[in-house]
C-alpha cells in the first residue's frame, strides 16, 4: 500500500495541540469502538464522532465539517462514489478509506476519486497513527 502504510514499529506519540474533529464511518460497531479508542489514546483532546452508514456520515460530514474522515470501503455503494458524497459534504476533510483488501491499485483508485488515502483494517493501529498525523502536519 503506499504512503497510509507507514513505518513498522512507529512509535506511539501523543499528539498536542488543537483536538483534531474526527469522524469514524463503519458499519460494525465493533471496528468503530476500535477505532475510536485508538484515536483517543493517541489524541485524548480529539472530537470522536461516528456513523453506522453512508447516510449518517454525509449528514455529520455535512453539520460538523470534521478535519477527518474515515469511512470503511464497504457503504452499501461503490466506494468511489462514497468518497465523492462523502468530500461534497465536507471537502476540505482529509478522508482516508479503509478496507478488508487495500493494494496499490484499490488505493489509487480511491485518490483519483479525492481521498487523502487508504489502509487495511489489519493494520488499524498503526494506520491509525499514520493519519492522525498527516492530518496534524496539515494544519
Amino acid at each position: 500500500m503506499g504512503q497510509a502504510r507507514p513505518d513498522a514499529g512507529a512509535p506511539s506519540v501523543a499528539y498536542v495541540g488543537t483536538p483534531v474533529r474526527i469522524l469514524i464511518a463503519d458499519r460494525s460497531a465493533l471496528v468503530v469502538d476500535a477505532i475510536v479508542d485508538l484515536f483517543v489514546e493517541l489524541d485524548g483532546d480529539a472530537t470522536v464522532m461516528t456513523a453506522a452508514n453512508l447516510m449518517e456520515t454525509l449528514e455529520i460530514a455535512r453539520r460538523e465539517q470534521p478535519e477527518l474522515i474515515v469511512i470503511d470501503a464497504c457503504m452499501g455503494i461503490d466506494t468511489d462514489d462514497a468518497v465523492r458524497q462523502v468530500l461534497e459534504c465536507s471537502p476540505r476533510s482529509a478522508l482516508f478509506v479503509m478496507a478488508t483488501n487495500c493494494d496499490d491499485v484499490f488505493e489509487r483508485r480511491v485518490r483519483r476519486a479525492g481521498a487523502t488515502g487508504a489502509w487495511e483494517k489489519e493494520e488499524m493501529p498503526a494506520g491509525v497513527h499514520h493519519i492522525l498525523g498527516t492530518v496534524k502536519a496539515r494544519r
